[in-house]
């Protein structure tokens, strides 16, 4: 199955490279998803280093806040797994915070990182 979603996240990446004009959302969709696929596959320093491509485009565009949250949220998973328990219920905190900002209509992912916040508090 992960090996399914490798596959798929390849093929968009291939998409991708034909248009210059990706928004930086979809930029950061794919990076953060394949960052949590790497850490899904017990890959931490592969996901660190796609979070980290993800961190440098924030900080030079402007993606939507539902965006930055659910890159938060995977740098909390990756924390996690690095046994940094405090940053990674810091980026949780983070994610709650701008899902609640982004509006309800990511009031399924918000209900997700509460959930994790729940189980990791």
């Amino acid at each position: 199955r992960l090996d399914d979603a490798a596959g798929r996240y390849d093929r968009a990446q291939e998409f991708q490279a034909r248009f210059e004009s990706v928004d930086t959302d979809t930029r950061i969709y794919l990076l953060s998803g394949q960052g949590r696929l790497a850490l899904l596959q017990g890959r931490l320093d592969e996901a660190e280093r796609l979070l980290k491509q993800c961190d440098e485009l924030v900080e030079r565009e402007e993606p939507a806040r539902a965006t930055v949250a659910r890159l938060a949220f995977v740098h909390a998973q990756v924390a996690w797994a690095r046994e940094d328990r405090d940053a990674a219920r810091a980026s949780a905190r983070e994610a709650r915070e701008t899902y609640v900002e982004a509006g309800r209509f990511h009031a399924g992912r918000l209900a997700e990182v509460d959930a994790w916040l729940a189980e990791h508090e």
